[in-house]
């Protein structure tokens, strides 16, 4: 082994040496960049996690106060969405709707098209999360035309505004 090395003038010595440490230090870079990205994912989680705990604390506390139902119904809604739920922003999930509705659209007439948005932007945000879903499977299987549009109709129609039977939870059952 010592006569490889002997072997070797200075100037290869040296290109070995820096090249050994120029890659280690590529690596410790890397393995750094990892670690304060799973660092960041972890309180990034940590954080959802407490504000969908929050989120349903607060729910589980309206619903312990014994409110009217239109009243449960109207803070609920006023606080928004269900915590935990995809983290889609509106706009992500308009464009995502929208994409969808064009690539399966082929052969549609503007007022079937038209319809069918507008029954889209009449429905509650789970609703249109799940055309969304279904709009992006119709396109990676390649269905379009009236029987994707029929569907996405019949689900906002389904989804729609349910009548309220005026149901009222006794507290001592709501904190069950």
């Amino acid at each position: 082994m010592a006569e490889f090395f002997q072997s070797w003038s200075p100037y290869q010595f040296t290109m070995l040496v820096m090249t050994v440490c120029i890659t280690a230090g590529v690596i410790v870079f890397i393995l750094s960049i990892a670690h304060y990205q799973l660092r960041a994912l972890a309180d990034h989680t940590a954080l959802e996690r407490e504000r969908a705990q929050a989120g349903f604390a607060l729910r589980q506390d309206l619903v312990r106060r014994g409110l009217p139902a239109a009243e449960l119904r109207a803070a609920l809604d006023a606080l928004g969405p269900e915590p935990g739920g995809p983290a889609v922003a509106d706009g992500e999930l308009t464009a995502k709707l929208l994409q969808g509705l064009m690539a399966c659209g082929k052969g549609m007439s503007a007022e079937d098209i038209e319809a069918t948005v507008v029954a889209v932007a009449a429905a509650d945000p789970a609703t249109r999360r799940a055309v969304a879903d279904l709009l992006e499977d119709a396109v990676e299987n390649g269905y379009e035309g009236e029987p994707v549009f029929a569907t996405v109709r019949a689900a906002c129609r389904a989804a729609g505004p349910k009548a309220d039977i005026g149901l009222r939870l006794e507290p001592e059952f709501a904190a069950r």
